[in-house]
């Protein structure tokens, strides 16, 4: 290998540094800029790799790669210009030095300094400059280097025993040594009379959504949930025993309570499990979405994504968690967001297994990285599709093999985001629950049709669940089967509490979860009203099936008689003491009350989209007697362009979402398509001459090709004012709002960005944000416009830490909520979107337009 003190002009410093030299002080450098905080970030969010599926093997070459990998491609870089311009080696390497100096400097200068990234950058860039011109002089600091050399064996020791990373490291490796409570084959049994175990973990499901009233389940909304019901026992007075989900499923497989110091849900944290106790008598057919409590040895072949996907995915999501890491925060524009969910950065839509891509339930603020870019979020989701292929995936694992099964699915539904109808359509959802700010309900009437939607997702979950008895029942399988139908937890539809968190006005909607127990030969059904907890589910299988336990746990079973009952229901939380409440069967339903009190009690799925204090009006043609027209009140709907080009496997844009302008705002809107009233609401939200709504149209609303919206404000004295909808144009460099409005488009935006762009689903999806940073508010709208034609819009109000600014208390109108996600179909573009599209940010009396970056790359396929 060429020397490049060979090469050497005058006699410098510099000239001595062998081959060797190079090679260690690049090793070192790489290690502090790019291999330390990467493991530092990866050690402290073991979640990453519960939701990659990465297995002992993939974590281990995930660590040789980034220590490794960055300084071999830059030593390589060397030896090739070593070989091909001998003369500039020198210069090639003080310039790398400087580069990995600039990175291991930037992102504290980031945090540090309150300056754009450009600046940051050029703020390292001379840091690594005058780095680098001391390392060339002054032979102590390169004497230090090589010394350093041996960080990457340092860091990856400290990072392999990290606690979560240990964890992965100690799950038993398929094909490996027998775990504890079964052999290694997953089943040994003989075919025979011991029954099959269906457990089926729905997620963010009370009970109550399911109730007709206290004593019956919705047999017209739900009826296969009903008919479990009829031939299974009830526990009526069933709850969770945590409230989110990587936590409330492993106490359902373990029969042991939450312990915060288990902070993953994998094999290792919990060896002892449902898996292991029957993986002498069954075969194992399980499907776990946000936790790996089932050791890998057990699996089907079909369970385990193959190496070359898994490490992949693995590999490209922490390469995109690397650069957030050293990107200066307002540079990251072109980088895919990592701040949603736990992988599928690069917007795939999968998993490394093929499922949907892997959501989060949220991490505690303890655990989170200072770095805002890369913590971990709120539970999150794909569109749906993927949830409900992996459910009848799992559906179709029953077969007629004679062999006793385990099957255990942990499916992320009813939970948002909410996007069927019970029909199994599919409508359009622009990525953010209207009314919900800082995940609480503020407003009653959006919580309305938040409660519309997640019913009408369950009549979804229903028909998938009839499936699975139908398929059962076809197999032969159903009636010896012992069958158990439960959720993780709830979810609220409180005013003025957290949807998911909970606390004194909302627990009993979080705690309170369906739990039906079907055991081997039994035809009639039950209510049992004792004292029931998640953790009970295991020792009841296990009495169920005589099976003994070969360990202590906190559950008792439900099926003997001489366990005293607990007084009282435990709640592990993830912020703030357990909450602690009476274990005594229930004197109402808050829950059930709430939605009388919304929605009524419908029976048929056209009565639970019939709200508003003039729902009778649906169904009925527009009187066109009672017509008029108002002069100034204005009304945009979002995307409503899209009603124009209904049709094909396209979602279905029945979610109408806007706002009113130009007036005091009508007391209620009224909906019509084709000459007839489809829906009622209420404005919402009114500040500043605008006000918010949205609705939902019934499936029928919508005709495949042009369908023609029409919207009316609706008085006290049932008088209907047709509302004009004018859609955004622009006129040169001046953007015409809705109301009439003409406002300049500044050059130079005052917050904003769009961060991603990705082809998915047949859609462009945008998102970014866009807040003022001086007026302290978010933007009003974000129009997209194509080759000068409107072609998009939405509104902002996700949270985001993108934007510099923020409140004390961040409100609606904070940059902290000026998030934006539009989702839109290709024909509303009259051609490929790259270069041609301006994105314009409306704030009250200005607009703004949002760069995009290197984000032109779009990301996904075609």
């Amino acid at each position: 290998m060429p020397d490049d003190g060979a090469h050497a002009g005058p006699p410098a410093a510099a000239a001595a540094i062998s081959a060797t030299q190079r090679a260690l002080h690049l090793v070192a450098l790489s290690a502090l800029a790019l291999t330390q905080p990467l493991l530092d970030l990866l050690g402290r969010h073991g979640m990453f790799f519960v939701a990659h599926r990465a297995e002992a093997g993939d974590v281990l070459l995930l660590v040789l790669l980034v220590a490794v990998l960055p300084p071999a491609l830059l030593f390589g870089l060397e030896c090739l210009i070593a070989a091909v311009a001998p003369r500039a080696l020198r210069a090639t390497h003080l310039v790398l030095v400087g580069a990995l100096v600039a990175a291991l400097l930037a992102p504290d200068l980031d945090r540090r300094l309150e300056l754009p990234g450009i600046a940051v950058l050029a703020c390292a860039a001379a840091a690594g400059l005058l780095a680098a011109a001391a390392y060339r002089a002054w032979a102590p600091l390169r004497s230090m280097l090589s010394l350093l050399a041996a960080a990457p064996l340092v860091l990856a020791a400290v990072f392999l025993t990290n606690p979560d990373v240990a964890q992965i490291l100690a799950a038993p490796a398929p094909g490996g040594a027998a775990v504890e409570g079964g052999p290694s084959d997953g089943g040994t049994s003989e075919p025979g009379d011991t029954p099959d175990v269906v457990l089926v973990v729905f997620d963010e499901l009370p009970i109550t959504t399911l109730m007709a009233d206290a004593d019956e389940i919705d047999a017209r909304l739900f009826p296969n949930f009903a008919a479990l019901a009829a031939t299974s026992t009830w526990y009526r007075n069933a709850t969770t025993v945590h409230e989110f989900t990587d936590f409330a499923v492993p106490a359902i497989f373990t029969g042991q309570r939450p312990d915060p110091e288990r902070d993953l849900p994998v094999a290792a944290q919990h060896p002892r499990s449902l898996f292991t106790l029957l993986a002498g008598t069954h075969r194992m057919a399980v499907r776990e979405t946000l936790t790996s409590v089932c050791p890998a040895v057990l699996l089907d072949a079909g369970a385990r994504p193959p190496f070359g996907r898994r490490f992949g995915a693995l590999a490209r999501d922490a390469a995109i968690v690397l650069a957030h890491v050293v990107v200066p925060e307002d540079l990251t524009g072109s980088l895919p967001d990592v701040t949603t969910q736990w992988g599928d950065f690069g917007g795939t839509g999968r998993a490394p297994d093929g499922r949907a891509a892997p959501g989060v339930s949220g991490v505690p603020a303890g655990n989170r990285d200072t770095n805002p870019r890369v913590t971990a979020p709120a539970e999150t989701r794909g569109d749906g599709t993927s949830r409900v292929a992996a459910f009848r995936r799992f559906v179709a694992l029953v077969d007629d093999d004679p062999r006793p099964t385990l099957r255990v699915h942990h499916v992320m539904l009813p939970h948002t985001r909410w996007v069927y109808l019970p029909s199994g359509t599919r409508y359009v959802d622009p990525g953010r629950l209207a009314g919900l700010h800082q995940k609480q309900w503020r407003d009653e009437w959006s919580r309305t049709v938040a409660m519309q939607r997640h019913l009408l997702q369950t009549g979804m979950v229903d028909r998938l669940l009839g499936e699975l008895l139908q398929r059962l029942r076809d197999a032969g399988r159903f009636d010896n089967a012992l069958i158990v139908v439960t959720a993780d937890h709830g979810v609220s539809f409180e005013v003025g509490t957290p949807q998911r968190e909970a606390v004194d006005g909302n627990h009993t909607e979080i705690m309170r979860v369906p739990l039906f127990v079907k055991l081997p030969g039994q035809q009639t059904p039950h209510i049992d009203d004792r004292n029931v907890e998640s953790i009970d589910i295991l020792p009841t299988l296990a009495d169920a099936l005589d099976v003994p336990f070969a360990w202590a746990i906190d559950g008792v079973s439900l099926l003997s008689d001489e366990d005293a009952p607990r007084s009282h229901k435990t709640l592990v939380r993830r912020r703030g003491e357990p909450l602690v409440v009476s274990g005594a069967a229930p004197r109402s339903w808050p829950g059930l009350e709430t939605r009388r009190a919304l929605l009524g009690s419908p029976s048929s799925w056209a009565d639970v989209l019939a709200v508003g204090d003039e729902h009778d009006l649906i169904g009925t043609p527009l009187p066109a007697e009672r017509i008029s027209y108002h002069p100034s009140l204005q009304v945009h709907v979002e995307g409503g362009q899209r009603l124009a080009r209904v049709g094909g496997a396209q979602a279905r844009p029945l979610l109408l979402e806007g706002y009113v302008t130009g007036g005091q705002p009508p007391r209620q809107l009224v909906f019509a398509t084709d000459g007839v009233f489809r829906a009622v609401t209420r404005p919402y939200g009114a500040m500043a001459g605008r006000s918010e709504f949205v609705a939902l149209l019934p499936e029928d609303a919508l005709r495949d090709g042009r369908n023609d919206l029409a919207v009316f404000a609706l008085d006290d004295h049932g008088n209907l004012t047709r509302l004009p909808d004018r859609t955004y144009a622009l006129a040169g460099n001046t953007l015409v709002a809705p109301d009439g409005r003409r406002v300049t488009i500044e050059p130079t935006p005052a917050g904003g960005m769009l961060d991603t762009a990705i082809r998915r689903d047949g859609l462009l999806q945008l998102a970014g944000w866009a807040g003022d940073g001086q007026a302290l508010r978010r933007a009003d709208a974000v129009i997209v416009f194509d080759r000068g034609r409107y072609a998009w819009s939405g509104p902002t109000g996700l949270w985001t830490t993108s934007g510099r600014a923020a409140t004390e208390s961040p409100d609606a109108a904070s940059p902290w909520r000026a998030g934006f996600q539009l989702a839109i179909p290709p024909d509303a573009l009259s051609g490929p979107p790259e270069g041609r599209l301006r994105i314009i940010a409306l704030h009250a009396d200005r607009a703004t337009e949002l760069p995009l970056s290197a984000a032109a790359t779009w990301i996904g396929a075609p």
